[in-house]
């Protein structure tokens, strides 16, 4: 009996075994691989891999791999079952069709992976050059070159179908009709990382759709099209609507008679992109956006360099374009034309804080306000070996008389915007820096390495604009000035006030013994003043430190007339003379008028005074007006 349970139990154990043996069995069909070297007679394993590409098709079971190792295979396959094709290297791993066919077709119903595949020389007389889907095909980091059909040089995806490409580059290849690289029927298309580079077609030198197909980071350049768009062309038909959605890409030197990069003939989204150097020889350099079905979203992106007869950025023909937060200069001719339909291109960079919008504008474009650039030192003075933080923002909407603060959050500038930084003094990295904005500012940092007054700067095209640091000791404000020179430092406190909003630290004068002086405020005030009720051409400056504390009233637009400011002029210049210091305030019919203000009226009625020949029947207060 004993012996009985023991040979039942070892009967028992060994079928557990067995059965557990046979559940991790491994499907020996899964994986296949093919070889230059190998024979569809071997059984596709690794040390006996198939010759041909189209045997470990036909070979693999469904959702299996094919590794294909480096070499070239003449072939035109066709794939009915899901399975991935693994090439060893994209370079060197070719699938050839000879010029004579397609190289592959993905049957409906197929999912499939391709990657890491050079696909070349394929041909056909209607879609897909190089692979004809009608499944879902992932294209992960393949190349494309030397592909074509009518429809969908490389790739054509068609109705219903899935397209994934992904780091993938397609050169060279041509769409008689349309899509030189991919085309997209209907289809959804999501490309990604991607790069194409001299593809051709007559609509869409690299892609044309009227499905949905979503473009991020990649890169278009030099496409062209014989026709429409080229780069790529987006169409509807009257029972469905084609949706292109572009994030972060770069369109360069591609060209057609009509939308050189791309031509919207139904909903399009760019953002985050750029368009440079793209051409068309007739309208639309770099986008063409047609019909009154049809609209355009372009945000946070940059045009420059790009060409056409008319509209060298955006044409717009009887459709909607949104064009808000993008950099838009050297375009010609005319950035942005509208042709009937609707243009909204607020909160642009033109190239500066005062665009000429004739030759920038063409037809009923809405373009104000405009972004605006501010640039300040802070802090304006810093011992020597100190450092003082420059600043370029663009977060300001002009539309030619106010400037308005904005949110970034609600839009900006493009991010990576370089904002050139330089010094005559010190070092900002050397004495000249490129740094990118972010959010619409770009920042840089002035080194005190040695003493003296730095004149900083920030330029972004044709807008450059400055500031000064004064690096150890200040240099002294004594000396004789002449009127004309009083009267020229009262122009530029008047313009930094009206471009800042606060009273400059100091205004850079020379004396009548050439010597440079860099004036404070309260030294001005007491210049700007005696210009006032003197009759001297010359004028000693006093050496007046003390910089007030602010006071006085609130007092907002209303009129200082020419009897009240004289006696305010002479009342402050003889508190300077006597006490050596700038009032608080003064005191005037209107209420007490605090230093900033008493500084900021006095240098507009001399400027005045200097541009017209005659002093203002009145000066308008407005105490804040700066700070």
């Amino acid at each position: 009996m004993k012996k009985q349970l023991i040979i039942t139990l070892t009967v028992l154990i060994l079928a557990i075994t067995m059965a557990g043996a046979v559940s991790a069995t491994v499907d020996p069909d899964s994986v296949k691989y093919v070889s230059p070297t190998g024979s569809d007679d071997n059984d596709g394993t690794e040390t006996n891999p198939y010759l041909t590409i189209g045997k470990g098709i036909t070979s693999v079971s469904v959702d299996g791999t094919v590794n294909v190792a480096d070499g070239t295979y003449y072939e035109h396959l066709t794939i009915s079952k899901n399975l991935n094709l693994v090439g060893q290297s994209q370079e060197n791993t070719i699938i050839d069709g000879s010029n004579t066919g397609k190289p592959l077709t993905i049957n409906s119903g197929a999912t499939v992976g391709i990657s890491l595949f050079t696909i070349q020389n394929g041909v056909s007389g209607f879609s897909g050059g190089g692979i004809d889907n009608y499944g879902t095909v992932t294209v992960n980091s393949n190349t494309f070159i030397n592909n074509t059909a009518q429809y969908g040089g490389a790739i054509f995806n068609a109705y219903g179908s899935t397209l994934n490409v992904i780091e993938s580059t397609f050169t060279d290849n041509v769409g008689t009709f349309g899509g030189g690289a991919i085309y997209d029927a209907e289809g959804t298309s999501t490309v990604t990382g991607s790069t194409f580079t001299n593809n051709l077609a007559d609509y869409g030198g690299a892609i044309y759709t009227y499905g949905t197909v979503t473009v991020t980071d990649s890169t278009f350049t030099g496409n062209s099209a014989t026709t429409w768009g080229g780069a790529i062309y987006n169409y509807y038909g009257y029972d469905y609507d084609a949706t292109l959605t572009v994030t972060n890409s770069e369109f360069t030197g591609n060209t057609a008679p009509f939308g050189g990069a791309i031509y919207n003939f139904a909903t399009l989204s760019v953002t985050d992109s750029t368009f440079t150097g793209n051409s068309a020889t007739n309208y639309g350099g770099a986008i063409y956006n047609n019909d009154n079905y049809c609209s355009a979203d372009v945000t946070t992106s940059t045009f420059s360099g790009n060409t056409a007869s008319v509209g060298g950025a955006i044409f717009n023909n009887w459709g909607t374009v949104t064009a808000n937060f993008n950099r838009i200069v050297d375009n010609s001719h005319i950035s942005i034309h509208n042709h009937g339909g609707s243009a909204d291109a607020r909160y642009n960079w033109w190239g500066s804080n005062n665009p000429n919008f004739t030759t920038l504008i063409g037809g009923a474009v809405n373009y104000s306000p405009w972004l605006y650039m501010s640039f300040q030192a802070d802090p304006t003075s810093i011992a020597q070996g100190e450092t003082s933080i420059l600043t370029a923002n663009f977060n300001h909407a002009f539309d030619g008389t106010t400037v308005t603060s904005l949110d970034p959050a609600n839009g900006h500038l493009p991010d990576g915007t370089l904002v050139t930084f330089q010094t005559d003094l010190g070092e900002v990295g050397s004495q000249i820096v490129d740094k990118p904005t972010t959010s619409g500012v770009a920042t840089a940092t002035l080194n005190g390495t040695e003493s003296g007054l730095a004149t900083v700067k920030a330029a972004l095209d044709t807008e450059e604009l400055s500031d000064t640091v004064q690096i150890g000791a200040e240099p002294p404000e004594t000396g004789i000035f002449t009127r004309l020179m009083v009267q020229d430092a009262a122009i530029r406190v008047r313009n930094f006030i009206t471009s800042r909003g606060v009273l400059p630290n100091w205004v850079r004068m020379e004396d009548t013994a050439g010597i440079t002086h860099y004036v404070t405020m309260p030294v001005f005030l007491e210049l700007s003043t005696a210009s006032l009720i003197s009759t001297a051409q010359e004028f000693k400056a006093m050496d007046v430190k003390t910089a007030p504390k602010a006071a006085g009233s609130t007092i907002v637009n209303r009129n200082l007339y020419k009897s009240g400011y004289m006696d305010m002029a002479s009342r402050v210049n003889k508190f300077i003379r006597n006490n050596g210091v700038a009032p608080n305030f003064a005191w005037s019919s209107l209420g007490n008028i605090r230093f900033q203000a008493l500084v900021d009226s006095f240098a507009r009625i001399v400027a005045f005074k200097a541009e017209r020949g005659v002093l203002p029947n009145y000066v308008v207060i407005n105490t804040r007006r700066v700070r």
